[in-house]
């Protein structure tokens, strides 16, 4: 099928969507994904095409994520904002895509970190639990700007585990941001937003601030 046609048939998809979008986020949004729209478009593990001629339902997840898969589907496109990539990450996870999406969205979301961005998509990989790119977004976007704000949500997501084995993993990440903030102490502590750290985040810094002799009298 040629790709004209194949895009004329998504956005017939999309306008039916976005026209019964107050009835589809009353219910979860209902994607057709029949071989009228998206023949030939899902695509099994061994990497052959396969037509869909069943309906899913996609629950719990933004217009913008749903619109995302879709044209991943579709037009094997994928071009969306972190927040975007990482809702794309957990609906892979939970619909068990075998297409390849979520290494892609892992692979797409490392090029877009930036400071700026750093610790929304930070704390969205540690709360579905991406705790691997959760490490490697710190990598691209730790700076001093944000160095507090990430030791919150790593102190959060420390306290949450569920058990011994998540929480070493937590834990490990929690002291690679540490490990940072010990590293730029003087700004770290300088820094306003340091009165904003949670008051066992402060005093682990601080104590270990004073076991390397770091800290003024």
């Amino acid at each position: 099928m040629c790709q004209p046609v194949a895009m004329c048939r998504w956005s017939v998809v999309q306008w039916w969507v976005k026209s019964n979008l107050r009835f589809c986020t009353s219910v979860g949004i209902l994607y057709v994904l029949e071989r009228l729209f998206l023949t030939n478009s899902i695509k099994s593990k061994g990497g052959s095409a396969a037509r869909a001629d069943h309906q899913v339902r996609i629950e719990n997840y933004s217009w913008n994520a749903v619109d995302a898969y879709g044209k991943y589907l579709h037009q094997d496109n994928l071009d969306a904002e972190p927040e975007v990539l990482l809702e794309l990450l957990q609906l892979a996870s939970e619909y068990k895509d075998e297409t390849g999406l979520q290494s892609l969205c892992a692979s797409v979301l490392r090029r877009k970190v930036t400071n700026d961005n750093l610790c929304t998509c930070f704390k969205k990989c540690m709360k579905f639990k991406f705790f691997g790119l959760a490490a490697d977004v710190l990598k691209q976007g730790l700076n001093l700007t944000n160095a507090c704000e990430a030791l919150n949500i790593a102190g959060d997501a420390v306290r949450k585990a569920v058990d011994d084995s998540e929480k070493t993993m937590v834990e490990h990440i929690r002291d690679t941001v540490m490990a940072f903030a010990i590293l730029h102490a003087k700004v770290v502590v300088e820094d306003a937003k340091f009165a904003d750290l949670q008051p066992e985040i402060a005093k682990q810094l601080l104590q270990k601030l004073a076991s390397m002799n770091l800290l003024k009298t």
